[in-house]
């Protein structure tokens, strides 16, 4: 049986502001601009551990989204605060999948659960192919890994 998700394990980014364009007329966030959240949280651990995207882009390297859940649980609004925990699952020779869990700063509800199934590309020419996962990002990943229940 796999566990639930350890917060403590997990990769932490802070969303301090999400601009006021994200949101529609209510001040709730708009459902695709959600995955500007993932892709900020990714970037950051990414950056924080020395990697940022840029170096991949510069190899023709790229971690391409294949797969995506989300679930709505409640709605994010303009000026709160929020935290996103992102933990890796399902490691393999070229590919990841990353779980994000959102949750409310003040109240500390979870408010939003997603996963994104990421292929590792390279380019060739005018072609992409799918390549292993270079030791480094692998390297990365694991410190994330862990074995739990998803959505």
């Amino acid at each position: 049986m796999k566990e639930q998700v350890k917060y403590n394990l997990c990769f932490i980014y802070n969303v301090e502001h999400i601009h006021f364009g994200q949101f529609d007329l209510g001040g709730v966030l708009y459902h695709p601009r959600y995955f500007h959240l993932y892709e900020m949280a990714r970037e950051f651990l990414l950056k924080t551990h020395a990697l940022p995207y840029t170096v991949l882009l510069e190899r023709d390297q790229h971690l391409l989204v294949s797969e995506s859940h989300q679930k709505f649980i409640n709605p994010i609004f303009y000026g709160k605060k929020y935290i996103i925990y992102l933990w890796i699952t399902n490691i393999r020779k070229a590919s990841i999948v990353m779980h994000y869990d959102i949750l409310d700063i003040e109240t500390n509800s979870l408010i939003h659960k997603a996963w994104t199934k990421h292929a590792f590309i390279e380019k060739n020419a005018q072609s992409f192919k799918i390549a292993e996962l270079p030791f480094n990002l692998l390297e990365i990943m694991k410190k994330y890994a862990q074995d739990v229940e998803v959505l």
